[in-house]
């Protein structure tokens, strides 16, 4: 069963797309955090609002480039990599 990822086609983050994130959650540059649907759900999400696109995630996947996140460098916290990634443990 293919497995969807749905992108809020409104605004970027620099040259990255914003993807729903899991549960509900915001969103997120990071594929990693995005929420994960089926066709159907993903299909259900979509036709509530226009600017929200459905892709199958194992094509986002293929796409995928790896960066340093400006904003960390400068925090004076530093955040903890790998974030949780639970969700994903189901797939």
């Amino acid at each position: 069963m293919s497995k969807y990822v749905i992108v809020d086609k409104r605004t970027t983050c620099g040259n990255s797309v914003f993807f729903w994130c899991w549960d509900h959650k915001g969103y997120t540059c990071d594929l990693r955090m995005a929420g994960i649907y089926t066709k159907q759900e993903a299909k259900t999400i979509c036709d509530g609002r226009k600017t929200d696109v459905m892709f199958k995630y194992e094509e986002v996947l293929k796409l995928v480039q790896h960066h340093v996140d400006c904003q960390d460098l400068y925090r004076k916290k530093k955040p903890k990599y790998p974030h949780t990634y639970s969700h994903l443990e189901k797939l």
